[in-house]
């Protein structure tokens, strides 16, 4: 056992050397080597060091357009999570992974989830992608089922088929609504980006003083001006930018 706590430990050494470089990687190739990280951060049960490297794992790959790879990420964050009894958290991002890989292709959605749900350790339920299709005209979707990607066709007038369709169409509404937020919150965030004198320095110590852009909005001038490194104007222009009439 010491060895293998010893060749782990050499494993974290080794990952957290590489990513020293990461300047130099593409954002995928970092989120891999933290995904790494995190696995053997888990072994050697360094619960809040692997859940921390799975949050920076997920955005990396969130930024990198890679909702497969985000849900994985999201998936092996929900373990050190329910170890650290923070269950509400890991619930959470157990959801948002399952809800990346239903915005997928179907097929691609299928073995994404089932992956998800091994990352999970869940077992015993039954995983069905619905295809819509050519015309794409409700009633004639093509049911996808497990791991063996058994197709099913049901009547178009079958109760069961509305049931699913009411429950797919549930889910994109959902879907849509998430990513409409993101898409906000986002484009707060490249408000602050866009304000002269505001570099990345600065950024970080506002984002670190109030806990992130909605705390950064919320703000009054003087408290703005409590930030270190943030003079009057500077405070000036921030809450301008957050505050236009």
């Amino acid at each position: 056992e010491a060895v293998r706590r010893g060749a782990r430990r050499e494993a974290v050494d080794n990952y957290q050397r590489a990513l020293t470089h990461a300047v130099r990687m593409t954002p995928v190739e970092q989120g891999r080597i933290l995904m790494a990280l995190a696995e053997q951060s888990f072994l050697l049960n360094l619960m809040e060091e692997a859940a921390a490297t799975l949050r920076r794992a997920a955005a990396l790959f969130e930024s990198a357009n890679e909702p497969a790879l985000q849900a994985t990420a999201l998936a092996r964050l929900a373990m050190p999570l329910v170890r650290m009894l923070k269950n509400a958290e890991a619930d959470a991002v157990s959801h948002q992974a399952l809800m990346l890989a239903r915005s997928m292709a179907p097929t691609a959605a299928l073995a994404e989830a089932l992956a998800v749900l091994e990352d999970l350790q869940i077992q015993g339920l039954t995983v069905v992608a619905v295809a819509k299709g050519s015309t794409r005209k409700p009633g004639l979707e093509t049911l996808i089922v497990g791991s063996e990607r058994r197709e099913l066709v049901l009547a178009p007038d079958s109760s069961a088929l509305h049931l699913i369709q009411r429950v797919r169409d549930e889910a994109h509404r959902f879907a849509i609504g998430a990513l409409q937020k993101r898409r906000a919150k986002k484009s707060t965030a490249s408000a602050l980006e866009q304000i002269p004198g505001v570099g990345p320095k600065r950024r970080r110590e506002l984002l670190r003083h109030f806990g992130g852009i909605r705390g950064i909005e919320n703000a009054s001038l003087e408290e703005l001006m409590r930030v270190p490194g943030i003079d009057r104007r500077i405070a000036e222009d921030v809450y301008g930018a957050f505050h236009k009439q």
